[in-house]
């Protein structure tokens, strides 16, 4: 048996969860050398669907480019950000046997597109613990400071304008809280 991991690396959400989730995988001694990162755009994917068998295992973190025959059993992680998904997707995700979700809220939406609860499970997305982790409290600031934090991509849909007006509005310019922004944007003039 061979768990393929399909995907690819990047700096965007999506990529950076693919590449945690491989480097993870490949860790954990139980799975040993069982698990093939599989960059969907950069290997020939003819020719490793053609080496799969029934007992292989596929997680496919993004839509193929190309049909493929893959033999085992078929994982889709399903991510979106709205209620109502375009039809094209809800048949990429049901030609599965099961499809991984981050939130309960994104179980309940591909329900109510007419996949079956039994195929959804809800696998949240996971924290780094060398990066966040209790014992580093120590090592904040000791202040009477309440933080907010956000981070992400810096795009109208993370809605990064609407928390800065609600923040002002809070707010304004009490002392007493800190707004802490992450934006990944580095292209980005407005990020600067």
């Amino acid at each position: 048996m061979k768990i393929y991991l399909w995907g690819q690396r990047n700096f965007f959400g999506g990529g950076v969860f693919f590449a945690s989730f491989c480097d993870a995988m490949k860790r954990l001694n139980v799975f040993g050398g069982q698990v093939q990162e599989v960059d969907m755009k950069g290997q020939d994917l003819q020719v490793i669907a053609g080496q799969t068998a029934a007992q292989d295992i596929h997680v496919l973190f993004f839509p193929l480019r190309e049909q493929l025959s893959l033999q085992g059993f078929i994982v889709k992680w399903g991510i979106f950000e709205a209620e109502v998904l375009p039809a094209h997707y809800i048949d990429y995700l049901s030609d599965s046997h099961l499809i991984w979700v981050p939130s309960q809220w994104a179980r309940q939406v591909l329900i109510a597109h007419g996949i079956g609860a039994e195929k959804i499970d809800v696998v949240p997305e996971g924290v780094d613990p060398n990066v966040f982790h209790p014992f580093t409290r120590d090592m904040m600031v000791k202040d009477d400071v309440f933080r907010f934090y956000m981070f992400g991509k810096k795009e109208d849909r993370k809605g990064f304008s609407e928390l800065l007006q609600g923040f002002k509005l809070a707010f304004d310019n009490d002392p007493s809280v800190l707004l802490c922004l992450k934006a990944d944007n580095f292209w980005s003039d407005q990020v600067r």
